[in-house]
């Protein structure tokens, strides 16, 4: 999007070096460029899951409108909030951790940062198509005082007759490691990333008419993710999700 040409200007050498240009910077995916000199991209860090997710929102705000136009359909269904935890069974479940309040506070803003790039690793398995909800919700957890969780949802895209198996330890290892294991502190600080299906949410987050199952409680975890930052980690276990 330009709503002007992009200018440069001799008399300003470095300043010009940083005007965007899109022969350089081909990764972008949406550029939004800014009228004012230099002209930069505002949209530098869409990803392209969540340009899949700008495109159908707009998509689909568009249809309710034609329809409001047309008599279909009143104001009120253009600003219902998405059905996250109602479209997606399978969750990521990132758990930002801390000893304290004073702890929490710098981390926190640090962990929340950092969600996009683990969504960017991720979408590096073309099989699953995933989104970040970008509330976060209260949690609790018996080694920390304070808990803040984040949850991705996924599906498969690419459908097959028999279960697959989808290993995704790897991405979350490096996610970890990249980003955020160098600004831990063990005992007082620390991340943890664990699989859960929609079924075991807590309660202040599953959808209302979801009750979680005898038969969930009980069962074994051999898709367990958990993974904090300063723990021992068995890299031959699989992220095993049914279709």
């Amino acid at each position: 999007v330009l709503l002007t040409d992009i200018k440069k200007n001799p008399e300003l050498t470095t300043i010009s070096r940083t005007v965007w240009q899109p022969d350089k910077n081909k990764y972008h995916l949406m550029p939004i460029i800014t009228p004012a000199f230099p002209s930069m991209n505002s949209t530098h860090n869409i990803y392209e899951t969540s340009k899949r997710v700008l495109i159908s929102e707009a998509s689909c705000g568009f249809e309710i409108t034609q329809k409001i136009n047309n008599g279909e359909a009143e104001w009120t269904e253009l600003f219902q909030p998405f059905p996250f935890f109602e479209y997606y069974y399978n969750f990521l479940k990132f758990d930002i951790l801390a000893l304290n309040e004073v702890q929490m506070g710098s981390w926190l803003g640090l962990c929340e940062s950092r969600l996009r790039k683990l969504v960017v690793e991720l979408e590096q398995c073309d099989s699953l198509q995933m989104r970040l909800w970008p509330k976060g919700y209260k949690g609790t957890d018996p080694g920390f005082a304070e808990c803040q969780s984040y949850y991705i949802g996924f599906k498969f895209v690419k459908r097959s007759n028999t279960k697959q198996t989808l290993n995704l330890r790897q991405y979350v290892i490096k996610f970890l490691q990249k980003h955020l294991e160098s600004e831990s502190r063990e005992g007082l600080k620390t991340a943890r990333i664990t699989y859960v299906r929609r079924n075991e949410l807590p309660d202040n987050v599953r959808p209302e008419g979801c009750a979680e199952s005898n038969g969930a409680a009980k069962r074994s975890r051999p898709a367990d993710l958990t993974r904090e930052l300063h723990e021992g980690f068995d890299q031959t276990k699989s992220l095993k999700v049914e279709q």
